[in-house]
């Protein structure tokens, strides 16, 4: 067993308007993703399960063909290989994406 903090563990910065911080077991991932306004993610889809617990703004998820508005408090639950993508909505947000297994293949979408 062992206890972290988040802002002990290294901070990744993607683009300007995307940062996280990763804790990975062996067999789950977790992201403490921040996003800034305006962040457009890629559609893309991954070899793994993955819920996405919304902590802080709103925002626009795709998922297949279906877009659906989540705010603060929300859940996504976006099962293996379904392609998928994410747009803030005004504000900064911060997301906890736990993804299992911890190891998996991303290939981002056209």
């Amino acid at each position: 067993m062992a206890c972290y903090s988040w802002q002990d563990l290294p901070l990744s910065t993607v683009t300007p308007f995307k940062c996280y911080r990763t804790f990975k077991g062996e067999k789950v991932k977790v992201l403490l993703l921040t996003l800034q306004p305006g962040h457009i993610g890629e559609r893309h889809k991954h070899e793994c399960e993955q819920v996405s617990h919304i902590l802080k703004g709103k925002v626009k998820v795709r998922l297949g063909e279906k877009e659906q508005i989540v705010s603060a408090g929300g859940l996504v639950h976006i099962p293996e290989n379904l392609p998928h993508r994410i747009e803030t909505l005004g504000e900064e947000t911060m997301i906890l994406e736990i993804f299992s297994p911890a190891e998996y293949k991303k290939e981002i979408l056209k």
